[in-house]
């Protein structure tokens, strides 16, 4: 009883609470990974089996190895000793000489010093064999394992270039861990070949590089003698036409600065002095001229300094005998005479220095005028020979650029000379670990490895293709992830379509016919939430089964319920109210030609539409209809639809009632004033979760009227594995028939 009372309650809260989807925990997925092993297995096996498939197609190869590392400190030796001019290998020039390891200038000279065109694996033959079948490749032999005829081989008249490709397909040259490290590396059925073809590749390009530097250096070489001489005779003619210039114009011995340059430098000295000193004395004139006191405008001589100081005692002295014997005394008045006339004195001297002004402005004026006349008659003699200075100094610029020229390259020339003939010349690399002939281990780690690689890539093909078929996120597997989703209660009902054997789960009764299934007793927990709803609410009668889109079993479990029902003594009313699709009256009452429709017009007569199912007490209210009702929502909203049920109502107990799927129509919205409580049927692992919880939300069935979800047509092996937390005891009660009997 507290169990029920509990679950209402929950129910009852789903006004409260915000629908979320849940996704499964660790235990779902491992679970579903263990119900999935055989095709995990399956995919494991095939992958080792197709490991072993292309291993027999393949013969094994080894490869061999060669490692080189570039040579930086002769070089940079050498360039900051001025001996060579060649520039030390950058970063990116590695990858230049990684192409030029396989190119033809070095692949070619190998395939002739190993006389590699005679042998069989890079297309020679032996003699007497000339007409014989090529070797077969791995993708001829997939091709004639499939059954395609292999196309015709074309090969080169030059066996050269027929080595030149089979060779380079298994070469391959690359960068190591080192900033100037790198590897050859080749491939062959032969562990004595691949060595050897390694070794010899990485020795001839060291040869290259030295025979590119000798040649390189000796045209270098050529090429600076000819500069050299070419140089030598132009500086020759420079200098020629420089001295013939000179002579023919008495500039032999001329100075960059001439004595005539010299003097027009020292009077525009003299000038720009004589300037200033015109400004400042007319400056000086018109202010004594225009000042009413052009005494005060004279600076003071030593004279007037003298005066001055000599006012300045008297002033003192005046200023002490008028404080003794007064301003009237004899002594006071001879004091103030003396001050007078130094007074006179002072300006009379001002005024005589004040006229010298004039004298001294027409003074300047004058060697200014001479200083400019002077400056003319240079500057005439200075253009005169101006014209073949600036000749003279042409003719010097391009020797001197010439003679510069020619001793640089001349000293370049001396140092390569040099270093020609001292043995300076290195490769650019040097070999640091030769190729050794590989072991059998080593082809053995590599057939370990595609082994694994091909097991583990078909179980990854085995899980996927299991998680493919039960996807366990956005669905619902567990009645735990209804209950944390919607809070109601969740009843798992498990697949029963393997034991009907062709038969339907409306009509065979399958709850009385396994009585002791665990789909039986899991639609007994239904029955026993009715009960108890009926126990807490003596009016409710009418329970309304409904999903949210077609094909989810409502039908089923309607009709199984309604044997339940009636097995317990309960009077039963199942009515089919899907207008859209009349499932349950095609599967329980196909022969009828009345029903709900005749019942909503007489209500009062409903016995008379009601059909016996066979074998049960159960009454059936069908829907036979021969065109869709374009008023199908109307008719279950209305007042003839209340009163229908209020007659029903009368008579029996239990009232079951399937209609159309929430999420495609109006139907249920219509109908559900009049339902008492709801059961939603979801299919397990195939509905949404966002469609079921959308249409919880839509519709308002989250409400006091929710009863409880069923999830219906689970797998019974998934479901062991989800309750695998309930222990032994529980998954073998069970165990002799999850759908059958006990």
């Amino acid at each position: 009883m507290s169990l029920a009372i509990d679950r209402q309650d929950a129910a009852s809260d789903m006004q409260d609470r915000t629908l979320t989807t849940v996704q499964p925990d660790i235990s779902d997925v491992v679970g579903i990974a263990r119900r999935g092993w055989l095709p995990i297995v399956a995919g494991t096996a095939l992958g080792l089996v197709a490991a072993l498939a292309l291993l027999s197609l393949v013969s094994p190869k080894y490869k061999a190895n060669v490692d080189l590392v570039v040579e930086r400190g002769l070089k940079r030796y050498l360039q900051s000793s001025k001996l060579i001019d060649e520039p030390a290998f950058d970063d990116s020039d590695i990858w230049s000489q990684i192409r030029i390891i396989s190119s033809e200038s070095i692949i070619l000279p190998v395939i002739r010093s190993l006389n590699l065109t005679s042998d069989p694996e890079f297309g020679g033959k032996d003699a007497g064999d000339a007409n014989a079948a090529p070797t077969p490749t791995l993708s001829s032999r997939v091709k004639s394992f499939l059954g395609s005829k292999p196309a015709p081989v074309v090969r080169s008249a030059d066996p050269e270039r027929v080595a030149f490709e089979a060779l380079t397909r298994n070469l391959y040259v690359y960068r190591q861990d080192g900033p100037f490290v790198f590897g050859i590396s080749y491939e062959s059925k032969d562990p004595q070949k691949a060595a050897k073809i390694a070794n010899a590749i990485a020795e001839t390009y060291l040869s290259a590089s030295v025979t590119a530097k000798i040649n390189s250096t000796q045209t270098v070489n050529k090429l600076v003698q000819d500069r050299l001489a070419e140089l030598k005779s132009q500086l020759n003619d420079a200098e020629s036409a420089l001295t013939q210039y000179k002579m023919a114009n008495n500039l032999i011995g001329i100075k960059d600065k001439t004595i005539s340059s010299e003097q027009l430098d020292n009077l525009s000295t003299h000038l720009a002095t004589a300037r200033v000193e015109i400004a400042e004395g007319k400056a000086r004139l018109s202010r004594y001229e225009t000042s009413n006191d052009s005494a005060t405008l004279v600076p003071d001589n030593d004279l007037i300094l003298r005066l001055r100081s000599q006012y300045l005692d008297l002033s003192s002295r005046a200023q002490e005998i008028e404080s003794k014997v007064g301003k009237t005394h004899e002594a006071a008045i001879k004091n103030q005479k003396k001050m007078e006339a130094i007074n006179v004195a002072i300006r009379t001297e001002q005024k005589r220095l004040a006229r010298s002004f004039g004298r001294d402005h027409e003074v300047t004026k004058a060697r200014y005028t001479e200083l400019a006349s002077t400056a003319a008659e240079v500057l005439t003699e200075q253009s005169a020979t101006s014209l073949a200075q600036a000749r003279m100094r042409e003719l010097e610029t391009a020797a001197d650029t010439l003679r510069k020229l020619y001793n640089t390259t001349l000293q370049r020339f001396s140092e390569t000379s040099k270093a020609d003939a001292q043995p300076l010349i290195s490769a650019d690399a040097r070999i640091i670990t030769r190729a050794a002939p590989p072991s059998q281990s080593e082809a053995s780690k590599r057939k370990l490895i595609l082994l694994a690689g091909s097991s583990l890539l078909g179980m990854l093909l085995g899980i996927a293709a299991v998680f493919a078929r039960d996807f366990p996120f956005g669905v619902f597997r567990a009645p735990a992830q209804v209950r944390r989703a919607t809070g109601l209660y969740c009843a798992a009902l498990p697949d029963i379509s393997s034991d009907l054997k062709g038969g339907n789960a409306a009509t065979t009764g399958y709850v009385l016919d396994r009585p002791k299934s665990r789909y039986t007793d899991s639609l007994r927990n239904v029955w026993a939430l009715i009960k108890n709803s009926q126990r807490h609410d003596n009016a409710a009668k009418v329970f309304c089964v409904v999903s949210s889109v077609p094909q989810e079993g409502k039908t089923a479990i309607a009709t199984n319920l309604a044997y339940l029902a009636s097995h317990a003594g309960t009077r039963t009313l199942l009515i089919d109210a899907d207008f859209r699709d009349q499932t349950l009256t095609r599967a329980l009452t196909p022969t009828a030609r009345s029903g709900l429709i005749e019942a909503l017009d007489n209500p009062a007569q409903l016995p008379s539409f009601v059909v016996k199912m066979d074998g049960s007490p159960v009454d059936v209210l069908c829907c036979p209809l021969d065109t869709n009702v374009e008023n199908a929502s109307d008719l279950l909203g209305s007042a003839r639809m209340e009163k229908l049920l209020a007659t029903a109502r009368q008579t029996y107990d239990v009232i079951l009632l399937t209609v159309a799927p929430m999420a495609t129509v109006a139907d249920f919205n219509m109908i559900s004033r009049m339902c008492d409580k709801y059961i939603f049927v979801v299919k397990w692992g195939k509905t949404s979760q966002r469609l079921v919880l959308e249409t919880l939300s839509d519709n308002d069935i989250a409400s006091d009227k929710a009863l409880c979800v069923i999830l219906n047509e689970a797998d019974p092996a998934a479901l062991l594995s989800v309750e695998h937390y309930k222990g032994r005891a529980y998954r073998d009660y069970y165990r002799s028939g999850v759908s059958g009997p006990a």
